[in-house]
């Protein structure tokens, strides 16, 4: 009810052991090939990461079974919960369910809102009373800051133009069309004040350097759906409204995903509401007042989002399939809400710095070389090799090497050859079978 409603892989430590070899990595061509002048250092390394995110309205709990078992169907990385009731168990028992599912998210307690994560979370807190949770993530290096949000149900003033009143939610006698009448009515909820503070908190994060994602309820349309396009479609009745909450989100830099995907709203209305009868059974009051906004940065973009949720909604008292071009994730059972939820599936690409390290500075003739490395190439032929100050990789033999085998991440032991001669030697990390060097160098004494 309206007034109470990507799997990303996390690097992986791994430790191995080979044997060393003592000569010019196979390349394919001859060991007797010259290489150029000097070796290209490429410290930075760009991966990209899927997540996806879903706003759900639980519908004041009253089914957390049935939800989990739409979360388990689609897995996503985190959950945004609105309409939330029971505000000291609630993730509790949505962990435990998903837990039964084979599933491990993290999770706090909040108050009308939820968020549940796969990744480990840094922080979880309300903000601004019951209005919103959010929680700190980091993915593949990047802090995400994830909000989800329930703003204020009353006065929910588009039912104006559908001839309804906004605040008992009684017949009118004729529809409401003046667009002045329905703002002031708008804003005398308190949604206004609290998308301001989600603004405020949320500049502080992008601030710090955090992505932010903010899913929720807001019990309000989208300026980008009450347009000259559909002013006389979905009972407008000619209405054109910039509706505060959205407009203030964009105004502030936040980009609706839905509408990011598909901004032809006729076609993709994107409709999460209504899935009742008995609000205003003589109307078409379907909306779109669930949302996922995500503030812009340069290394986050939208690659796919669909609605969860059941294909039709009632409109005028009448189950009707909706005639759209919406894409749709259509339930696993029966659905748990009166609200569709809402799924996007975001890209992040993140700069990573490959390092490497080795246990000691000085080894004894003959002692074996330990050697961690952290964001290498994933690619199987990335290496590790060890040679003679002075030495060019690729123009000159490597004193001992070993591929990462696709690791990114891990421990390896290399042991010089007996007739290597003491002095200075470093460790190279190096690109795919090749010598770009995606490392800084790391220097070492040898039997001195």
């Amino acid at each position: 009810m309206k007034q109470l409603l990507l799997r990303a892989a996390l690097p992986v430590m791994v430790t191995f052991s080979v044997s060393a070899c003592s000569k010019v990595l196979d390349t394919g061509i001859t060991s007797k090939k010259t290489a150029p002048a000097h070796t290209e250092l490429q410290a930075d390394n760009v991966r990209t990461t899927t997540f996806k995110v879903l706003q759900l309205n639980t519908w004041m709990d009253g089914k957390l079974d049935l939800v989990a078992d739409e979360i388990a169907a689609r897995e996503p990385d985190f959950v945004t919960f609105s309409e939330t009731q029971d505000a000291a168990n609630f993730h509790t028992n949505m962990e435990n369910k998903l837990r039964a599912r084979n599933l491990t998210y993290f999770g706090g307690p909040g108050r009308n809102t939820s968020v549940i994560s796969k990744y480990p979370i840094k922080r979880y807190e309300q903000v601004y009373g019951s209005s919103f949770t959010r929680l700190i993530a980091v993915i593949d290096g990047r802090e995400v800051a994830v909000y989800s949000g329930h703003l204020d149900y009353t006065h929910y003033a588009c039912y104006y133009p559908r001839g309804y009143d906004p605040v008992n939610w009684s017949e009118l006698s004729a529809p409401v069309t003046d667009s002045i009448r329905i703002h002031n009515m708008n804003m005398a909820s308190t949604r206004d004040e609290e998308i301001a503070a989600f603004i405020t908190a949320a500049r502080k994060d992008i601030d710090s350097g955090r992505i932010v994602i903010l899913g929720g309820d807001f019990n309000e349309p989208s300026h980008l759906d009450w347009t000259r396009a559909t002013r006389n479609m979905f009972d407008h009745h000619g209405v054109i409204m910039p509706w505060t909450t959205t407009t203030s989100l964009a105004n502030a830099g936040f980009d609706d995903t839905y509408r990011l995907l598909y901004p032809d709203e006729v076609n993709y209305p994107g409709f999460t509401w209504v899935y009742q009868s008995d609000w205003a059974p003589k109307a078409d009051e379907r909306d779109r007042i669930d949302y996922i906004f995500s503030s812009r940065d340069a290394g986050l973009s939208v690659t796919d989002g669909y609605i969860v949720g059941p294909k039709s909604s009632i409109v005028r008292h009448v189950l009707t399939p909706e005639n759209t071009m919406d894409k749709f994730s259509e339930p696993v059972g029966t659905w748990p809400s009166d609200h569709k939820a809402l799924m996007t599936v975001f890209s992040l690409k993140t700069t990573v710095t490959a390092t490497i390290s080795t246990n000691k500075k000085q080894y004894a003739k003959g002692e074996t070389v330990s050697i961690s490395f952290t964001n290498s190439s994933a690619n199987t032929n990335a290496w590790i090799g060890i040679y003679q100050s002075g030495k060019t990789p690729g123009a000159q033999y490597a004193d001992a090497w070993k591929y990462t085998n696709g690791a990114t991440a891990g421990t390896m032991t290399l042991t010089l050859p007996a007739d290597k001669p003491a002095g200075n030697y470093y460790v190279a990390c190096f690109k795919d079978n090749g010598y770009i060097e995606t490392a800084a160098r790391v220097t070492f004494k040898y039997g001195q």
